[in-house]
């Protein structure tokens, strides 16, 4: 399945009828695409993130050591983001992320994120992006 087509999904239940079930679900699949897009960039550069919870950390983790603003932007956006998604996903006593605008506003932050990391990831800064989360993973896997 190619990511991005949560974003897609996001985008119709955000400005479909304002119901308390597809607004929650438009932050979550917001979420999940800019998680899983990111999460496939990340692999096709070479880096391994586990398929289970952790790889959500490992994705922030990975952004925001890699020396670049707009990557590490997006690498705490996306842990806000999160929050936001298990807000929307459990605590069902809130109606905060039942607010159209709040949902909107949390399916344009998702595509602004998805092109940031598009964008990066791909472009003359990529080499420098690789190898910057590459220091990063050494440093860690000798504890310091």
């Amino acid at each position: 399945m190619e990511p991005r087509k949560f974003l897609d999904l996001a985008q119709l239940l955000a400005l479909g009828t304002p119901q308390p079930e597809r607004l929650r679900s438009a932050t979550s699949r917001a979420y999940y695409a800019v998680y899983n897009v990111s999460k496939k960039i990340l692999t096709d550069l070479g880096f391994r993130i586990s398929t289970g919870p952790s790889g959500h950390g490992e994705v922030c983790s990975r952004f925001g050591n890699s020396r670049d603003t707009d990557l590490q932007m997006v690498g705490s956006q996306l842990g806000t983001l999160r929050r936001f998604r298990n807000n929307a996903d459990y605590d069902l006593s809130d109606n905060g992320p039942e607010k159209p605008e709040n949902v909107k506003a949390h399916v344009e932050q998702a595509k602004r994120m998805i092109e940031t990391v598009e964008r990066c990831c791909s472009g003359q800064t990529k080499q420098r992006i690789v190898e910057a989360i590459k220091e990063y993973e050494r440093l860690v896997s000798e504890g310091g």
